[in-house]
């Protein structure tokens, strides 16, 4: 059975991109949509099935790839940056079959005077609902569409994926240069 598709906040195709360029140093898709193409912004796609966050696709405009913005509703900023530094120790430790968190690009100074001054990955503004994270993405079709289709195949590549997961060392997280090595870093 699929999830319903919900989503618990609406955010704007103008609010992410804003927040993408400014937080994240990394600018949106087409300028304008393709004439006649009956689409507001077709470099921004809402995804469901997510109950705590409201998610969407998004085209980067000088890479070949998506990212993901998450907007995780009901959470406190810290609770979101403690998310993002975990599914990057998993992600730094070889386990690169899930999502990875993307550093925010804010300069020295304006950290210093933000609300969250620590805050490496969250990110929170007025524009938005809850605080939000940008993901690495990969195009695909969720699992949970699929099971009906596949139960045993869609299950075992999830056991085979999460005895991976339990591989990867969980002490020291301290030590992880968690901003390190960002594939989409536009420096």
């Amino acid at each position: 059975m699929s999830k319903a598709e919900i989503s618990l906040s609406e955010v704007s195709p103008a609010q992410i991109a804003e927040t993408l360029l400014v937080q994240y140093g990394l600018p949106v898709g087409f300028a304008s949509p393709p004439p006649g193409s009956g689409e507001s912004a077709p470099h921004i796609r809402q995804l469901y099935g997510g109950y705590s966050g409201s998610n969407y696709a998004v085209r980067l405009r000088s890479q070949n790839r998506a990212v993901c913005f998450k907007v995780c509703n009901g959470y406190a900023a810290e609770e979101v940056e403690q998310q993002a530094v975990i599914m990057n120790h998993v992600w730094q430790s070889g386990f690169t079959h899930a999502c990875r968190a993307l550093p925010l690009k804010m300069m020295t100074k304006k950290r210093k005077k933000a609300k969250h001054p620590k805050l490496s990955f969250a990110c929170e503004r007025p524009q938005l609902p809850a605080p939000a994270l940008v993901l690495s993405f990969v195009e695909g079709v969720a699992a949970d569409k699929l099971l009906d289709r596949a139960p045993t195949l869609i299950l075992g590549a999830v056991g085979q994926r999460l005895a991976e997961l339990h591989r990867v060392p969980v002490d020291p997280l301290r030590d992880v240069d968690w901003a390190a090595g960002s594939p989409y870093d536009t420096a």
